[in-house]
């Protein structure tokens, strides 16, 4: 079998379409990964050529002055405007270099964000289409809309009749934000119909789509569909060979010191004086008896080596499996991935969230009695040593944390959920093309 992926955004978006991606390589399917330009030594380090799909670095973005202000000071749906601009300003780029990667596969895989991308650039094959969701995006979820602002998600929480709504007002603005970028498109690949709604391109088409983040944090929805199951998260199988001599010089630091570590990382949400931010961090949790293990993801540095003091560990990355569970308590900025393995490792988790759905996942980790939440605009190294403090001193949170630790390592199975439905559904496809064949 002939598969393109593309994956879009951050390592926690990608991490898991790579893990797909080895299976089916390892099956003997033709797997082609396409990936942003930011990502490509991810995918390479994972055994795959990487096709860039967009010279767009949004981590560059992220970390310049500009991002800075116009992106983390604005609103949910202002950094979606930024984000969507950026994209738009790639758009001819992207779309001729999606066309390339899905041309003569039997299936494409992506995340939600490309979908309307993906379904023109292959209208004329018909190609089934599997999209994976990290956060729930459908009117009849249980909680409200992931993408809208903080307050606006609050205030619906606490009036279920309108937790719809959340999703309807949203598609519409989705719908008219990619409106012109989908009519260009679909003139360029000379699609029949003319297009009204951008979703409309979607229809007769055969997608699966999974919501890939499990059960322990999130009610179930309404409605079910075989066509839109709920799964876990999926995660890679193992570390990478080259991750070796780090991760045992990590097990060395922790070895050293018997006192509890608190582990920090915001990964694609870049921290202005990252360094500076955990250095204080560190030397105040020092104070209450505990240490520090941080991983900077793309926040830019004053300095690039690792740090090795008694009281603070600074890498590139850890091994989440094997660190989060001996840890204290998880500073992090609630990517759905991360959030999986935090509530799953049964530590209490403090939520810093910055962008997208990542208020959405500390809300859930809260509601869940697993952690509590710090809005970015709230961040300092003081803020967060009191979140720290106040988490690892609550015995009704730590008892929370591991409970709610139990009912999620279920949610890490997601990997063989998704080869199990992926191939239910290919079969399906095929069974019900034959059938309709001439021939």
């Amino acid at each position: 079998m002939r598969i393109a992926i593309a994956c879009m955004g951050s390592r926690g978006d990608i991490s898991p379409l790579l893990a797909v991606a080895r299976v089916f390589a390892d099956r003997g399917d033709t797997v082609t990964i396409g990936c942003t330009v930011e990502s490509q030594a991810y995918v390479a380090s994972h055994g795959f050529e990487p096709h860039v799909l967009t010279t767009l670095n949004l981590k560059e973005f992220l970390q310049s002055p500009q991002g800075q202000e116009k992106f983390f000071g604005a609103s949910t749906t202002t950094q979606l405007r930024e984000v969507g601009k950026l994209a738009d300003s790639h758009a001819d780029e992207f779309d001729t270099r999606l066309a390339a990667l899905c041309r003569d596969v039997d299936c494409v895989i992506s995340t939600r964000i490309i979908e309307e991308r993906a379904a023109l650039v292959t209208h004329r094959e018909r190609v089934p289409l599997v999209m994976v969701e990290y956060f729930p995006g459908d009117v009849h979820s249980a909680v409200p809309n992931p993408l809208l602002g903080p307050r606006m998600q609050d205030v619906t929480a606490r009036i279920p009749a309108l937790i719809p709504l959340t999703y309807r007002i949203f598609n519409i603005g989705w719908a008219l934000s990619i409106f012109a970028k989908t009519v260009e498109l679909a003139k360029r690949v000379e699609y029949p119909r003319r297009v009204i709604d951008p979703r409309s391109v979607l229809e007769g088409r055969d997608i699966l789509r999974f919501e890939a983040f499990g059960r322990a944090l999130v009610p179930p929805r309404s409605r079910i569909d075989a066509r839109h199951p709920r799964i876990g998260f999926i995660r890679i199988d193992g570390r990478p060979a080259d991750r070796a001599e780090r991760d045992a010089m990590i097990e060395d630091w922790i070895a050293r010191d018997e006192r509890p570590i608190v582990y920090v990382g915001f990964g694609s949400m870049p921290v202005v004086d990252f360094d500076g931010l955990v250095t204080d961090l560190a030397a105040m949790l020092a104070e209450s008896g505990m240490r520090v293990i941080a991983v900077p993801g793309w926040s830019a540095r004053t300095r690039d080596e690792i740090v090795d003091t008694p009281d603070l560990l600074v890498v590139p990355d850890v091994d989440h499996d094997g660190v989060f569970p001996r840890c204290a308590a998880l500073v992090h900025h609630g990517g759905a991935g991360t959030t999986a393995i935090a509530a799953a490792s049964g530590r209490p988790s403090l939520v810093c969230s910055q962008a997208f759905d990542q208020h959405f996942w500390g809300r859930r980790i809260e509601a869940a009695r697993a952690g509590a939440i710090l809005p970015r605009r709230r961040m300092t190294a003081r803020s967060i040593a009191e979140g720290v403090l106040a988490l690892v001193e609550d015995e009704r949170i730590i008892e929370g944390a591991r409970e709610t630790g139990v009912r999620a390592v279920a949610d890490l199975g997601g990997r063989a959920e998704f080869l199990a439905a992926f191939d239910a559904f290919i079969a399906e496809v095929d069974g019900a093309r034959a059938a309709t064949d001439p021939r």
